[in-house]
């Protein structure tokens, strides 16, 4: 049978075809026989089909389905080769496997039961990521979530691609969902003749390249809203957002203001007499400050996790990290618990203070926030966060909180990081001797109203594109859908 004889079969045609080359692989020991399936019942069967097009189980339609396995991590002489090893961190949002985040060694693939899977097939994630499907342009070994399937020769790879997508995968298990390698090759797929699987693809690659453009655009605005965030917050804090006010009382009234409270903090044994801070020097002065500004070291001018009482039987609220928002969201709940059971072992913090991580990757990543309406008026929470407060309310929390989400403080922490990686932290010094732009008061009320006001602009533009990108997905997985249910009359 010629290919263009085979183009134009009806589906039960092209079946007979596919079965045919798959005794004959196995004949041949090419393959293994694999169980029968069980015909598909009525009650099997979502909707109806057009004339010529078949339901089929994807075990019937494909050629053959391998799996893969993991080599021991203990192993040295397994990892770091030339081999590209997937697993489901390469199954990203796009059509093709063309690369991998780890490689193995000859000596692994020699000494192990891995094999080696050809180009051209479909890699199906079956546990972690269910359900999420890619074809390898790479020669490639797989790990145990995943499935390699190939097809006979002549079968359009991409058409199965997209029908895989439609299908509702859904797992068991408690820890980690996953389906077996028989429950997927149960899964029922409609099957057209190949012309017209062709003409489905044809389709949903325009439509794919329609939806990549839309979401380029919306994550452009993204990547956008972001940097203007953070020029605003530069801005900001080098006194380039609002006009000055020569009637403003200058920040060096507050700086007596802050000796004053901290020196009556001290006689009420309410904090300890700190060492003093080296003075700041011309060259940790960067620019010049507007009027009434002025240099000074956070570590002189705030508090560093200060310390609550309370009864033990108060309620107060905790907080872990993952309870803050991260990016510029200034954003946390709580969870409501007794003092006594969180006083000890952890960072303490009360309302209005401003709590910001102190670990990688939840550092650069501003995880931060003002604290507010906890129970009582305090709490605590992971460790792994840093408390500000300021003296007598000198440093309005949310200059406060424009400071350290700033570029100039994010960069200049990622400089300092401490600790083996993955686990990096902030050093302590940096932050207490990090020298910043203080303004008067009154001026610190405006660029804090200046900036709820931009960034509340900003909030519009950034649910804006990110409607646009829940708009597109859901959109594209309509149309999907819907190219694989033709209206039976057209056809």
């Amino acid at each position: 049978m010629t290919n263009e004889e085979l183009y134009y079969l009806p589906a039960s045609e092209l079946l007979k075809h596919i079965q045919a080359e798959k005794e004959r692989l196995i004949k041949e020991k090419a393959i293994k026989k694999s169980k029968p399936l069980p015909p598909i019942t009525e009650e099997e069967k979502p909707y109806d089909l057009p004339e010529g097009w078949e339901w089929v189980r994807l075990g019937e339609y494909i050629k053959d389905i391998s799996g893969g396995s993991t080599p021991s991590k203990q192993n040295d002489l397994f990892w770091n080769g030339s081999i590209p090893w997937a697993s489901v961190k390469d199954l990203k949002d796009y059509k093709y496997l063309e690369n991998t985040i780890d490689r193995i060694t000859e000596h692994a693939l020699e000494n192990t039961n891995i094999k080696l899977i050809p180009e051209n097939q479909l890699i199906v994630c079956t546990r972690v990521g269910l359900g999420k499907v890619l074809i390898n342009k790479i020669k490639t070994t797989i790990n145990q979530d995943l499935k390699a399937i190939s097809l006979i020769n002549n079968c359009s790879i991409e058409y199965l691609y997209y029908a895989i997508k439609t299908l509702s995968i859904e797992g068991t298990g408690t820890t980690v969902k996953g389906i077996t390698q028989e429950e997927l090759l149960n899964k029922i797929i409609p099957l057209p003749p190949l012309y017209i699987q062709d003409q489905i693809v044809q389709k949903l690659e325009q439509l794919s390249e329609t939806k990549d453009s839309l979401l380029s655009h919306a994550e452009s605005q993204l990547n956008y809203t972001k940097k203007m965030r953070e020029a605003l917050l530069q801005e900001a804090i080098r006194g380039e957002l609002v006009p000055q006010d020569e009637n403003d009382e200058p920040a060096s009234i507050l700086l007596e203001q802050i000796k004053a409270e901290k020196e009556r903090l001290i006689k009420e044994k309410v904090i300890k007499k700190q060492k003093e801070l080296p003075p700041i020097t011309d060259e940790e002065k960067p620019y010049e400050l507007p009027e009434g500004w002025e240099w000074v070291r956070l570590g002189n001018v705030a508090q560093f996790n200060p310390r609550n009482k309370a009864d033990n039987d108060s309620l107060v609220g905790f907080i872990p990290m993952t309870l803050i928002s991260d990016g510029f969201a200034n954003n946390h709940t709580f969870e409501t618990r007794k003092w006594e059971q969180v006083k000890s072992g952890y960072t303490h913090f009360a309302n209005d203070d401003v709590i910001f991580a102190k670990i990688t990757p939840c550092f650069e990543n501003r995880k931060s926030t003002i604290v507010k309406d906890l129970p009582n008026g305090i709490g605590s929470g992971t460790t792994e966060v840093i408390t500000l407060r300021s003296y007598n309310n000198t440093i309005l929390p949310g200059y406060l909180l424009a400071l350290v989400n700033s570029p100039e403080f994010i960069n200049g922490g990622k400089l300092t990081y401490l600790g083996t990686a993955g686990q990096q932290r902030v050093n302590a010094e940096f932050l207490k001797n990090y020298v910043f732009a203080l303004p008067p008061l009154t001026e610190q009320e405006r660029i804090v109203a200046k900036l709820d006001e931009l960034m509340a602009n900003c909030d519009q533009l950034e649910g804006k594109a990110e409607e646009m990108k829940t708009y597109t997905t859901r959109l594209f997985e309509a149309s999907l859908k819907e190219a694989f249910m033709p209206d039976i009359e057209e056809c």
